[in-house]
């Protein structure tokens, strides 16, 4: 965390936000020894170490294995995650020595690789350098995964969800040879939000995609239809919370359950595939009461398990999602004595009644917990706050004004007291170290209130 004055410095954080920092540090090595088994001593030597760096650079690192238990940690905690029984199998991939845009797409590459030759078997997420709180200067991807296709609005073409990112980039240059129905978006990486974005082709040897087809003869008219899908969930529009760092480029990956792609094909501001496919089926499309949406859905779940099994491609279908986390959500709540959930996300979209989860889960409570994931600003605030920085550059004069009211003297920033009460000195060692950190910035008092 850094906890000084900055070119990218935020206004709008606030005193509150940087205390928070550093006590989410101290939250986190807590829970980190506590759950590493490691002694009082020890954990008690790392803060000292982590304080000490924070008063001499201004922010600190995370260990490795800091790092990597964060990120588990971070998953075993999203409330909307059904597939949180893997959390202790994350591979972190540490990419924050990047320092460059094309340095960036380059690991991105790296991770789609990794997930690529494991057959989507294995969980992995590469971790770029953290965001210093109270900036926002943390390296971005625009993408809301890395892999996405493309909506083509003339023809209508592609997945509506990815309307306006696909302008973006077609804005900046970007044409597929020919305009279909999955044409994978180029990257936008950001490392840095003072330098400008780059966007890069992702290479065809590294776009894996599954083609679609149903095994049984009477349903070729599903293998005819050239519907394909992307072989690994790989998403880069969430943050990970680890020990008071915004780690604000984390893409990962896991492996699909059959019901997201079902949604992505089946929902009406998706791709909307209920009536065509029911049409070329010869299902009756007049009467709700035809069930033909139902038929649909069955026959596409089938499809696409069919075809990714077919291929060495890891999916899992929602009976046996849902028992897994059934059995997983237990034990760790026998074990931790809490397990945040959202039933809304964690019930599939099918069949859902057909297992306990269905009423036994229906008291889950959604809070977040940290380490944890939060959903990033995204690429349509990105390329907002991008243009906007590229009209203040035309405007130098009103930047310098704008700068020079941003900074504040000593005189002008607001007291801060460190209270703490203690018994064992422990708070008071605390409470000092967090004067010394905070007392170059700020006008900082110490008082003790123990009786």
């Amino acid at each position: 965390m850094r906890i000084i004055n900055s070119t990218n410095q935020d206004p709008t954080c606030s005193l509150a936000q940087l205390c928070l920092a550093l006590l989410r540090m101290i939250e986190y090595q807590e829970l980190y020894h506590r759950e590493r088994g490691n002694s009082e001593a020890t954990k008690q030597t790392r803060v000292d170490e982590i304080l000490q760096e924070i008063c001499e650079t201004g922010t600190y690192n995370l260990t490795l294995d800091e790092l990597e238990h964060g990120a588990r940690v971070a998953w075993r905690n999203a409330p909307k995650c059904a597939n949180r029984k893997f959390w202790e199998m994350l591979n972190v991939m540490d990419f924050r020595h990047v320092k460059t845009n094309q340095e960036m797409f380059q690991a991105c590459l790296e991770l789609c690789e990794k997930a690529i030759m494991d057959g989507a078997a294995t969980t992995n997420v590469g971790i770029f350098r953290a965001q210093t709180p109270g900036t926002k200067d943390g390296p971005r991807i625009w993408n809301s995964q890395l892999y996405r296709f493309a909506y083509h609005k003339a023809s209508g073409l592609g997945d509506p969800a990815e309307e306006e990112f696909t302008e973006i980039v077609k804005s900046w240059g970007w044409k597929p040879s020919e305009e279909t129905n999955f044409d994978i978006l180029p990257l936008v990486c950001q490392i840095d939000p003072l330098q400008a974005p780059e966007m890069f082709e992702i290479p065809k040897h590294y776009q894996f995609t599954v083609a679609i087809e149903h095994p049984e003869p009477s349903h070729s008219v599903i293998s005819d239809m050239g519907l394909r899908w992307y072989g690994v969930p790989m998403v880069s529009n969430m943050d990970f919370s680890i020990g008071g760092l915004l780690f604000t480029a984390a893409p990962f990956n896991g492996w699909y359950s059959v019901t997201e792609i079902i949604r992505n094909y089946t929902d009406e501001g998706r791709y909307n595939l209920c009536k065509p496919v029911a049409e070329k089926m010869g299902y009756d499309t007049l009467s709700n009461a035809s069930l033909y949406k139902d038929q649909v859905v069955v026959d596409l779940t089938k499809a696409i398990l069919y075809s990714f099994r077919r291929q060495g491609t890891a999916i899992v279908d929602h009976h046996t999602l849902l028992e897994q986390f059934f059995v997983w959500y237990n034990k760790e709540k026998q074990k931790r004595g809490y397990v945040p959930g959202n039933w809304k996300w964690i019930i599939p979209p099918i069949a859902a009644h057909l297992t306990p989860s269905y009423l036994q889960l229906n008291k889950m409570t959604e809070y977040t917990l940290t380490p944890a994931l939060f959903y990033a600003p995204g690429g349509s605030v990105y390329y907002q706050e991008y243009l906007a920085k590229t009209k203040n550059i035309d405007e130098p004069e009103d930047q310098e004004k704008q700068q020079e009211s941003e900074f504040k003297t000593k005189d002008e920033i607001a007291q801060i007291t460190v209270i703490y009460a203690t018994t064992a000195g422990t708070s008071k060692k605390y409470a000092r170290h967090l004067v010394e950190t905070l007392s170059g910035i700020f006008k900082v008092a110490l008082l003790n209130v123990d009786p």
